[in-house]
């Protein structure tokens, strides 16, 4: 009987007797899943449907792969059994969640939905650090749980660097890439950036990150990103697309108030001219606070922290406009301000965190320039 040192072992008293199955919670093609108890805790057990040579040994190189994970986002594996009430088995923890595809079946907010992705970029990005590539990212492999947090499970098709194990051939439809499904030579990240580009799509209804999704899933691997840090500033750069419509829009939306008695003594050109030059100013900080937003930490504590640096610019800039274009230039200023609330209001505050690494982020906050 093997077992993980880290956890089952640790306990002296622990016997087989003291697992109960207490129902199947989900089936694939060659391995089930039983949510079972081990004294008070509850966990699970994935363990072939058929249970023989072949199958036993797969079961025990998924464990020898992903033993060692320690992630908020991915499955944590306690150990493995040759002999439990239902046969050979990786013991896991137990998750109280949904597929991702049912748990977006409900009304989701557009901040809840960018929490979903913030999770599975992380997760994924730490497998790759570590050399791994899951190969089989799909809903039913990504659970929610009840406070919407996204954890990735069921590494049965995932290779690793280190392991002179490729990877189970197989994938499924859709969600799995081109290459995978022909049972060429994985492409290594790239492969699951296009199953993450599916899963995209899915999470925001293909009304969000449009020009990122056809590039994750790109039939050629080397037009996808290269990698999850890349796929990171692609969704940034879309993220800042936004405010270029908002200048635009601002733009028109003072050419159409010069009629206003504030602006009678300027003619139309001069005051579009005018408005033109000054949102330019404006829109070059809001690029710079956005973009603090999105490469450094995406929580709305640091998103505050760049809305106060970007206040403190346009204040400066504000001294040195003539005070015949004031009034015209704080109408731009205002809907700018308007769409940075607006971008703040959907991102999630680090206090949904694990403690370690909320006190790790304040640690951030503490020597952040916006901090001083």
């Amino acid at each position: 009987m093997v077992k993980d040192n880290r956890t089952l072992a640790a306990d002296s008293d622990f016997s087989l007797d003291d697992i109960v199955i207490l129902e199947p919670l989900g089936k694939g093609a060659m391995f089930r899943v039983y949510k079972a108890r081990r004294g008070t805790k509850y966990i699970s057990l994935k363990v072939p449907i058929t249970e023989n040579a072949m199958s036993v040994e797969m079961l025990r190189r998924e464990y020898e792969l992903c033993n060692t994970l320690q992630h908020r986002a991915c499955l944590t594996t306690l150990g493995f059994e040759e002999q439990t009430p239902v046969g050979a088995a990786i013991v896991q923890e137990f998750i109280e969640g949904v597929p991702l595809d049912r748990y977006l079946e409900g009304d989701i907010s557009l901040t809840k939905r960018e929490a979903l992705l913030k999770d599975l970029i992380d997760g994924v990005d730490y497998l790759h650090h570590r050399g791994i590539s899951h190969n089989d990212l799909k809903p039913s492999n990504i659970l929610v749980n009840g406070r919407g947090a996204l954890r990735i499970i069921d590494f049965g098709l995932s290779s690793s660097d280190d392991s002179v194990f490729g990877g189970c051939v197989g994938g499924s439809d859709y969600y799995s890439s081109p290459e995978r499904l022909a049972g060429k030579p994985l492409a290594g990240p790239s492969s699951d950036i296009f199953s993450i580009g599916r899963l995209i799509e899915l999470i925001f209804g293909g009304k969000r990150y449009a020009a990122v999704v056809r590039r994750c899933t790109e039939v050629c691997p080397e037009a996808r990103y290269e990698s999850i840090a890349e796929l990171r500033k692609g969704l940034a750069k879309s993220r800042r697309k936004p405010f270029i419509v908002a200048g635009v829009v601002a733009l028109l939306v003072i050419a159409a108030a010069i009629s206003t008695p504030h602006l009678i003594s300027m003619r139309q050109a001069q005051v579009f001219e005018v408005q033109k030059e000054h949102s330019r100013e404006f829109l070059d900080s809001l690029f710079v606070a956005n973009y603090t937003i999105a490469e450094r930490q995406e929580y709305v504590e640091f998103a505050g922290m760049a809305k106060g640096e970007f206040l403190m610019q346009s204040a400066e800039y504000m001294k040195g406009v003539p005070e015949e274009e004031r009034f015209a230039t704080e109408v731009v200023f205002v809907e700018y301000v308007a769409r940075f609330d607006s971008l703040i209001y959907s991102l999630p505050s680090i206090d949904r965190l694990p403690r370690q690494e909320r006190e790790a982020l304040l640690e951030i906050f503490s020597r952040s320039e916006y901090h001083r």
